[in-house]
């Protein structure tokens, strides 16, 4: 029994021994070329290195180029079910750093600490007489997608050196939105001003493919530039503030 035993531990050990030294040298073009199925809209490309540290001069998702990425992997992780490492993206637009965790389920990130131009939300929140001035810097505790769609969050979104240009011009205090998952499957986002002369306050709701927003906005005090800017932006309350409105469908990232 002991013999029996002792070799079938052999065995495991030499299975495992195979697996790591296959998975170390394996290319991570080759890899990408047996996953790429399973990871479309997403599409890497320029790829090299191996599975462990890799790198794609391109990373694009529907048709739309981000940047460059490269990523490692943590050694323990081709011995299970879970792949676990960091990743780096550096872009024209975005500059990102993460870790993750992924298993067949869901993709795990956590430490997330993601730079991108406020300009990237005109098309979302479709003002074209204003050009979206300053930087998003979104730092997330966790995120988890499921079936290519975010599913859970915690952290906050931060716009810094906020303003408007274009038919009227404005600068402002940072705008804060701090996401939580209030319960399985919805994102709720909560939008705070910086305490300037912009007053802002909303809520943002992510469950599943539905995005909506809705976020109040008025003026603090006296500033003429941000009252002029505010008449472009949303719809005209009664107490004089501008609502703003939006509601959209998300796509799959993978």
């Amino acid at each position: 029994m002991k013999k029996w035993l002792g070799g079938l531990l052999a065995l495991v050990a030499f299975v495992a021994l195979f697996v790591v030294v296959v998975a170390a040298t394996l290319p991570a073009a080759t890899a990408y070329r047996y996953l790429e199925p399973k990871l479309q809209p997403l599409r890497l490309q320029g790829i090299d290195g191996n599975l462990w540290t890799g790198r794609a001069t391109q990373v694009s998702v529907y048709a739309l180029p981000l940047g460059e990425l490269r990523w490692t992997l943590e050694p323990a992780a081709v011995l299970s079910i879970h792949a676990r490492g960091q990743a780096a993206l550096a872009g024209r637009d975005l500059n990102a750093l993460t870790r993750f965790d992924v298993s067949r389920e869901q993709v795990s990130l956590s430490e997330v600490d993601a730079r991108i131009p406020a300009s990237v939300l005109a098309p979302a929140l479709d003002i074209p007489s204003l050009v979206l001035l300053g930087e998003l810097n979104l730092k997330l505790t966790s995120l988890q997608l499921r079936s290519g769609l975010a599913a859970a969050a915690e952290g906050t979104l931060v716009w810094r050196n906020a303003g408007v240009s274009g038919a009227a011009e404005a600068r402002f205090s940072d705008i804060t939105v701090s996401f939580s998952s209030p319960r399985a499957g919805v994102i709720e986002g909560i939008v705070r001003d910086g305490g300037g002369t912009l007053a802002a306050d909303g809520r943002i709701l992510i469950e599943g493919k539905r995005f909506t927003a809705e976020i109040k906005l008025g003026v603090r005090g006296e500033d003429a530039q941000l009252a002029e800017a505010l008449l472009y932006v949303g719809q005209r309350m009664p107490d004089g503030r501008s609502l703003l409105r939006v509601d959209g469908t998300l796509r799959r990232l993978f």
